[in-house]
């Protein structure tokens, strides 16, 4: 199994690291998830702000590790990018620690990626940050990153004790049906 390297996210859109910029509609290949959180979630809608430390942020990747399960599935891979609201906008960027934020990123996406059936080597996900510019073209000096997803050559069920799979369905990710989970699976037998 060879994992291919995915483009860096300026490929994807030039606008991807300019604040308050649109990047267009969510699709197969490409998710958005914000940075920010409820303050209080007995409110209805509850008030957000965005993530303050490096814990919440590692609970928005784990929330969303079914997404990362659906490009693992997803013929071509995928990105899942941090710091876009579901309407495409670009929010201001965390202020924490790069480096740091990066290595635990990896560390705890590489556990996720340990609880899949089968078990999933790092090198098929890479975290990629994305240093974020104002509309001039000045460093902001905050950043968002994105998850980049190499397809695997198996079906990659969301656990060993569960016989779900996720698939991406225009801008969302699916529960696989049995009957196309055992399609997929002998199509990437045969390869």
């Amino acid at each position: 199994m060879k994992a291919v390297e995915r483009s860096p996210p300026e490929a994807w859109h030039s606008n991807a690291m300019v604040v308050g910029a649109n990047v267009g509609p969510e699709t197969d290949e490409h998710e958005y998830k914000s940075f920010m959180v409820p303050t209080d979630k007995t409110k209805k809608p509850p008030p957000m702000r965005p993530c303050k430390d490096d814990s919440e942020v590692l609970k928005k990747v784990v929330d969303h590790s079914k997404e990362i399960n659906a490009m693992l599935n997803h013929r071509t891979g995928g990105s899942i990018h941090f710091g876009i609201h579901d309407d495409g906008i670009v929010e201001e960027g965390l202020d924490l620690p790069q480096a740091a934020l990066i290595d635990k990123l990896q560390t705890r996406v590489g556990q996720l990626l340990q609880v899949f059936y089968p078990a999933v080597q790092s090198r098929f996900v890479a975290i990629q940050p994305v240093n974020l510019v104002n509309r001039s073209g000045e460093p902001t000096g905050q950043w968002r990153f994105d998850i980049c997803v190499t397809p695997y050559d198996k079906v990659v069920l969301f656990s060993r004790h569960q016989t779900v799979a996720y698939y991406r369905q225009g801008g969302n990710s699916e529960p696989m049906p049995a009957d196309m989970m055992e399609r997929l699976r002998v199509e990437r037998q045969q390869k």
